[in-house]
């Protein structure tokens, strides 16, 4: 049986009632009756706890469907989605299907000719089930960013740009990007979230902000999480590896010379403790945008 550990569990925000459970029974337990073993992670109250939901959480997908077409020529893509999601998660949905303004309101059609398939995919399903399906087998997890570096970075590499666009850390990128254009809050922290999730199982973005940063507004929370992911995670070989950007994007570096200089005294002020990142220690809607547009957490949606 495993060991339970109070601290981990509290700082992972775990409860104890299993392991509780089956101490019980291990202390009650005789030669002839056997302690009861642990239950698997899909027990039948586990997925019952997942299953059952308040009826007011449930999609309110309506009957209306809209069609879009996304990219183009032999890369575009058709995707069909309830008009009631693509305007609960998107303000310029929401503007042009609430007005009959729009010749795609009339139409029920919507052409986004220069967006990125790929990415669309990703909003297609979260809008959905709340989740953000951007792992694909064949990823390459390694401590470097796989996003598109530029477009002169990209030709000069030949091949390496077509596997750094295969790969999660640039999906996740253009995914991003998409929505802002979409201006989906929900879409955006959901992605932030992810980024989030990939650095702390040890994927460490080196170059998401030659994409980020020249597509982003200087609010973006995305910018923030990129900031602090160089800041405490970044050693000396990869800050190096930054210089051919440094004339590109000073905004980004002079950014994280302010928030060094916070850490820094953030350490000098508790020099008796070691200070831990945000990204590990921070509440779950840190880097979330909505907690500046005061719209709801995504995660309330579904």
């Amino acid at each position: 049986m495993d060991t339970y550990n109070p601290s981990y569990a509290y700082q992972h925000g775990e409860s104890n009632s299993q392991s509780t459970f089956d101490a019980l029974f291990a202390v009650a337990a005789t030669p002839e009756q056997p302690a009861v073993p642990s239950q698997p992670k899909d027990d039948l109250s586990v997925v019952s706890h997942n299953i059952r939901r308040d009826a007011e959480g449930a999609l309110n997908m309506g009957t209306e469907i809209i069609i879009i077409h996304v990219g183009d020529g032999d890369e575009q893509k058709e995707f069909v989605v309830h008009k009631n999601l693509l305007i609960k998660h998107s303000e310029y949905f929401q503007t042009m299907f609430r007005t009959d303004n729009w010749e795609e309101a009339k139409r029920g059609e919507v052409e986004l000719e220069t967006d990125d398939p790929e990415a669309f995919e990703l909003f297609h399903q979260f809008v959905y089930t709340g989740c953000v399906f951007s792992q694909k087998q064949g990823d390459t997890a390694r401590a470097v960013d796989e996003v598109n570096r530029t477009e002169e970075a990209g030709a000069a590499a030949g091949s390496a740009d077509q596997s750094d666009r295969d790969s999660e850390m640039g999906r996740l990128c253009r995914a991003w990007e998409l929505g802002q254009k979409l201006m989906s809050t929900s879409f955006k922290d959901a992605i932030t979230d992810t980024m989030r999730s990939k650095v702390r199982a040890g994927e460490i973005p080196m170059h998401a902000n030659a994409w980020i940063y020249p597509r982003s507004p200087e609010n973006a929370a995305m910018r923030r999480l990129l900031v602090d992911i160089a800041v405490w995670y970044w050693n000396s070989p990869a800050f190096l590896e930054q210089k051919q950007y440094s004339e590109r994007y000073h905004e980004y570096f002079y950014d994280i010379a302010v928030a060094s200089d916070k850490l820094h005294l953030l350490r000098m002020q508790n020099a008796s403790q070691h200070p831990i990142s945000p990204i590990e220690n921070g509440h779950s809607c840190f880097y979330h945008e909505h907690e500046t547009d005061s719209t709801v957490c995504y995660r309330k949606m579904f």
